[in-house]
């Protein structure tokens, strides 16, 4: 520096400031300058020199030429490239005119102006100067000079930057055979030639493996020729730094890029712009390693040196903005999340305005600025205002570079993620095919960026439930990295995940679990432990685990991944809340209902302060904790947040996105759950709209839908509607997710539980089965939802009255629940309950009562005293209660769990009437026909109102209205109620269906009752019938019918007929329930008065003694059937003669209470009234009235 401004002092004062040699002095110290960087001190030293060649030498020149390409040249280097043209095409004209068109002169000034061009997008224009330089050289230097290699190789640049690779090699590989030859294969020279040829190699072809010994040679000829510490030398270290930086060896990438920055800071200085270039490297490459902290400082700095060196508005300034907003978009500190997304934005914002300005609303670097902006709108979530920045970015590419440029094809790319963001997969595949179509064409099929494209293709099948399609698209993918990325590179980790992803999806879990291992093991050992990229592998293993069931070991890996997320992107980030959403559904799917709570409620609060309250991913949140308050019984408190949900996402995402579609699902779930059918209704069959049309009528999403429609018709009792859209939802996952898919086996099941309500218990088994199958195969003998089908298949079971069968799959269901969900689950309640309702109908009542205090207990601790579940378990208790005839007991459970359902689910939910329904019952078994009545009257209206009026359910709530009447002795009022149920089953259920048999039966006793023994025998016929066929020749309730058929057969008089059928009722129930059951003590009850009424009395009373026995052992010696028996026997006693052994039997029956004596008396009056005028004096029943008036007055019980 000091030499130059001496010899330029000199020539000044000896020669004067306008000489040429002045001028030559002016323009050495300048070059020096820009050397250095220092753009704004050296160009008004180049001007000045152009201004004395113009006036000493005359403007046309050639030295005037050379000031002229020399002016042009730091002007573009500032980014005035508008300005630098006219320079340009001016030294080209005095060229052409002075020396000729074919000069090696005028072929630089044509290199340059082209080279002009290029950087201003015009490639066209730019290709035939290069072209004509070209010539030149070759004609004028000859074919093998090294300024024919220089054009050579410029042509070649911008060949590769038009995309046309397979011109360009040639081109270069000719540079570099003239540079070996002319020069030496050690020259500098070479070594540029070197680079450009690699450059094609890595860049262009993605041959990393011929590209990385090329970069080494390249690399060693600059160390030897010009010096370690030369700038050239710190080019190549780079150029090799990003090689192994792309094939994700970060730690051999790191040294070389620092080594770089050092030479560049020690060489050119700590302000050069080279310096600032070396400084965005490495800040890229701490980037990608997961160090947003450390790569902040490095782009803020780089920043400051472009902005101080080549102003606020240069061309690379504007990538200096772009480098820190894209850090921005990520980084949480040191500013807060959402202000960094703004600083973020406007910093896109303001390089797109200077390149636009720069470079023209057209340019190839205003795409990219386009592309960068749209792509903050995207993530967040303005997609309105996102989606035309991308058009007009793949406009830009498709007229400059042409349709089938990469860069073109990325253009797609990024379009095609737009539109299958917002749902509109249509719009999106053919741009990603497009996109898959240029990349094989262009870069060729084994490229890495051909691989890209394969996965985003892939990835849009996946998302529309073709995983067929989507598999051997993934599994190229994963091929072309493995081969040409290395096993161990991060993408080839990130193509690991997505096909473990589709496996999981497709319910291969087994295949899935080692894919996302590798994965974690590549991103732990490439990118470190706490690297975000490894917490996604953690959180995507973690999910896995969770699907199999393996809570415990998902945990761990979700805990981790929070941690991480925490430390490396601070604890407001969005990246944050992801994990604390996956750790809070882990909890929740555990039963921690109070731990996951918070996790949501942060999560929410992170979403809503970094990312806005109206982004898409806020509205997930908003879900995620409606969901879980929904499943605390919290109703009031989730609509709100789903309505929210929904709202956002109709205004973010669109009407009629899988989203929307998604939220509607739930809201409907939730209105379901309140009881609000009717509301629900329209809501599902939007969403069901939605899938069909965005997604195609047989997406699994779609299936989905009609499970969800399915569901609420059949609590509708619109049974046979909802058959087809299960069976519908069966087909589709068994032909796009396979037959033995677990969401096969979901479908299954639903299916199994229509056909058991249809009363189809055949056809439902094996279907449960088949879920069953699955189930152990695919998820394990042992994992939750197995116990959920072993459940299943119990319950049917049961149903067919098959309870010694039904035993060792709910202690199975429960053995699994308890070591997988823990002891305190809530779903450990659910078969806690199950397996003490089988008890219960075993007659085990003492065996049961303790498993029922457990369900309750573990409901009240983990969802709370009022959650309706708490209810539940409370009815289950106090049903068992009344069974073992302690009724003042029961009575403050019963009520407490109706004041539970009328707070929780409203005063007019179906369970609410269920409550009212069982309260009643009660109150109906104590004695309290009047307290009774208008709790099943409120039940009955309810659901006439909620679920319809030929409701199944409705049917019930009229059956239990006639059964009050009929016991105060309001028969004809009780025979419509009884009627209208029958007829409301008939229809809904079927003729066959054993409820219809329940009110045949029920209808046939009130007939009976009435004394109209002839039409009640058809009824107990044809529900025997029924039942027998549908439930089998020795359920249960086939044998109750046998008990009232032999009653009505005694009642005629027809006692040999009534024997046999009681002799088979008690046969069934010893075998089936056991010879100590309640119900074989009913059945000996039943033999031993058809005995007595043959005054067959010493057959009688061996019966009577062992149904006595029986019920003092399994009731209780206080229970009302106790006291039944009691009597049963003295009576039978007394009437052998043996009044001694009888009356301490009467004392003790009239020792436990009964309810209120009169109360009773007036309607044992009315009833022998009314036996009396209907029957006659001699009928049976009426003798038997006038026995119970007489135990009356005696303070006996009746019989």
């Amino acid at each position: 520096m000091l030499l130059y401004e001496r010899a330029l002092t000199v020539y000044e004062t000896t020669l004067g400031p306008k000489h040429p040699l002045t001028a030559t002095s002016l323009n050495n110290l300048a070059e020096l300058l820009r050397a250095q960087g220092d753009y704004d001190k050296a160009a008004p030293l180049y001007k000045r020199a152009l201004a004395i060649f113009e006036k000493t030498l005359g403007p046309k020149h050639p030295y005037t030429a050379a000031s002229l390409n020399n002016f042009a040249d730091i002007i573009e280097t500032q980014g005035k490239l508008a300005e630098a043209a006219p320079f340009y095409e001016r030294a080209l004209a005095i060229r052409e005119e002075v020396l000729g068109p074919k000069h090696p002169d005028t072929a630089t000034s044509l290199n340059n102006l082209a080279s002009l061009l290029q950087a201003q997008g015009k490639w066209a224009e730019a290709a035939p100067l290069h072209e004509r330089a070209l010539a030149i050289c070759e004609e004028v230097l000859g074919p093998s000079h090294p300024d024919t290699a220089t054009s050579l190789n410029n042509l070649a640049v911008l060949l590769q930057a038009q995309g046309k690779l397979v011109e360009a090699a040639p081109l270069y590989e000719r540079a570099l055979a003239i540079c070996k030859e002319v020069l030496g294969p050690k020259h500098p020279v070479t070594a540029t030639s070197l680079n450009n040829f690699t450059n094609l190699l890595f860049k262009g072809q993605g041959d990393y493996g011929k590209a990385l010994p090329l970069y080494e040679r390249a690399l060693a000829i600059c160390e030897e020729k010009l010096g370690p510490t030369h700038p050239s030398t710190a080019q190549s270290l780079i150029n090799l730094a990003l090689l192994f930086k792309t094939q994700g060896d970060y730690d051999k990438a790191a040294p070389l890029y620092e080594r770089a920055r050092a030479i560049r800071e020690e060489v050119l200085g700590l302000t050069h712009p080279d310096t600032a270039a070396s400084l965005n490297n490495l800040a890229g490459l701490l980037k990608a390693q997961g160090d947003y902290d450390g790569a902040a400082p490095l782009c803020e700095r780089a920043l400051a040196i472009r902005e101080e060196v080549l102003g606020t508005e240069h061309l690379e300034t504007a990538t200096s903005r772009n480098n820190l907003a894209a850090l921005r978009r990520i980084q949480d500190k040191p500013v807060h999340v959402r202000s960094a997304l703004r600083e973020a934005a406007l910093l896109y914002e303001r390089a797109l305005a200077i390149r636009e300005e720069a470079l023209g609303p057209k340019h190839l670097l205003t795409a990219a600025s386009l592309n960068s902006l749209a792509s903050l709108l995207q993530a967040q979530g303005d997609y309105g205002k996102a989606a035309p920045l991308y058009e007009r970015a793949l406009a830009i590419r498709e007229e400059k570079l042409g349709p089938k440029h990469p860069l073109t094809a990325k253009s797609f790319g990024d379009l095609a993620l737009l539109f299958k963001t917002q749902g509109d997969y249509d719009k999106a595949a053919p741009l990603y095919e497009r996109a898959l179509a240029i990349r094989e064409e262009t870069l060729g099929p084994t490229h890495p960026d051909t691989a890209t494209s394969l996965n985003n293709l892939a990835s849009l099948l996946h998302a529309q439930g073709k995983f067929a399609e989507a598999a051997p698209l993934f599994a190229r993918a994963h091929a072309i990295r493995e081969d040409v990325l290395g096993p161990t590179h991060p993408l080839t980790a990130t193509s690991l995940n997505n096909l473990a992803g589709l496996l999981q999806d497709q319910g291969d879990y087994n295949k899935a679990a080692p894919l996302y291992e590798r994965a974690l093991a590549i991103r732990e050992d490439v990118l470190g432990p706490t690297h975000p990229s490894t917490a996604t592998s953690l959180n995507n293993l973690a999910s896995l685990l969770q699907a199999q069931g393996k809570w415990a070991e998902a945990a761990p890996l979700h805990e981790r991944a929070l941690a991480i997320h925490e430390a490396v992107l601070g604890p407001k980030h969005p990246s944050t809340a992801t994990s604390l959403n996956n750790l809070a559904k882990l909890l929740q799917a555990q039963g921690k209902l109070a731990e996951a709570v918070p996790l949501y409620e942060r999560a929410l609060s992170i979403r809503e302060e970094a990312l806005g309250p109206t982004h898409r991913d806020t509205a997930t949140s908003l879900n995620n904790l409606a969901g879980l308050l929904k499943e605390q019984g919290n109703f009031a408190e989730a609509a709100p947040l789903y309505e929210r949900a929904l709202s956002i996402r109709q205004e973010a995402l669109g009407p009629t996105h899988p989203d929307t579609a998604q939220s509607l699902n739930n809201l409907a779930l939730l209105l379901q759950a309140q009881g609000k059918s009717a509301e629900a209704v329209p809501l599902y069959e939007r969403a069901l709209a939605i899938r069909e049309e965005v997604l195609g009528p047989n997406h699994p999403e779609t299936a989905t839908s009609l499970d969800n429609l399915a569901s609420l018709l059949r609590d509708q009792g619109k049974l046979a509607e909802a058959a087809p859209l299960y069976e519908r939802a069966l087909a589709i996952r068994e032909i796009k997710l396979g037959a033995t898919h677990p969401s096969t086996a979901t479908s299954l099941n639903n299916l199994a539980s229509l056909l058991k309500a249809q009363g189809k218990l055949a056809e439902a088994a094996p279907l449960y089965e088949r879920a069953l199958a699955i189930r152990e195969e695919k998820l394990g003998p042992t994992h939750p939802d197995t116990a959920t089908s072993l459940n299943n298949l119990a319950s049917l079971l049961r149903a067919q009255g098959k309870l010694a069968e039904a035993a060792p799959l709910y202690e199975h269901a429960l053995a699994i629940r308890e070591i997988k969900l823990g002891a305190t689950h809530p779903d450990t309640a659910m078969s806690l309950d199950n397996l003490a309702s089988l008890l219960q109908a075993q007659g085990k009542l003492a065996e049961a009562a303790p498993l029922y205090d457990r369900a309750l207990a573990i409901r009240e601790e983990a969802l709370g005293p009022e959650h309706p579940d708490t209810a539940t378990s409370l009815n289950n208790l106090a049903s068992l209660l009344q069974a073992q005839g302690k009724l003042a007991e029961a009575a403050p459970l019963y009520e407490h769990a109706l004041a539970i359902r009328e707070i929780k689910l409203g005063a007019t939910h179906p369970d609410t009437a269920m409550s009212l329904d069982n309260l009643a019952g009660l109150l109906q078994a104590q004695g309290k026909l009047a307290e009774a009545a208008p709790l099943y009257e409120r039940a009955l209206g309810i659901r006439e109102i909620k679920l319809g009026p030929t409701h199944p359910d409705t049917a019930t709530s009229f059956n239990n209205l006639a059964s009050l009447l009929k016991a105060q002795g309001k028969l004809a009022e009780a025979a419509p109620l009884y009627e209208h149920a029958l007829a409301i089953r008939e229809e809904t259920l079927g003729p066959e269906h054993p409820d219809t048999a329940t009110s045949l039966n029920n209808l046939a006793i009130l007939l009976e009752a009435q004394g109209k023994l002839a039409e009640a025998a058809p009824l107990y016929e044809r529900a025997l019938a029924t039942r027998e066929e549908a439930l089998g020749p020795a359920h249960p309730d086939t044998v109750t019918s046998l008990n009232n058929l032999a009653v009505l057969l005694q009642a005629q008089g027809k006692l040999a007929e009534a024997a046999a059928l009681c002799e088979r009722a008690l046969a069934i129930r010893e075998e089936k329930l056991g010879p100590t059951h309640r119900d074989t003590a009913t059945s000996l009850n039943n033999l031993a008065l058809l005995l007595e009424a043959q005054g067959k009395l010493a057959e009688a009373a061996p019966l009577y003694e062992r149904a006595l026995a029986i019920r003092e052992e399994k009731l209780g010696p206080t229970h009302p059937d106790t006291a039944t028996s009691l009597n049963n026997l003295a009576s039978l006693l007394e009437a052998q003669g043996k009044l001694a052994e009888a009356a301490p039997l009467y004392e003790r029956a009239l020792a436990i209470p009964q309810g209120k004596l009169a109360e009773v008396a007036p309607l044992c009056e009315r009833a022998l009234a009314i036996r009396e005028e209907v029957l006659g004096p001699k009928h049976p029943l009426t003798v038997q009235s006038r026995n119970n008036i007489a135990a009356l007055k005696d303070k006996r019980l009746p019989v």
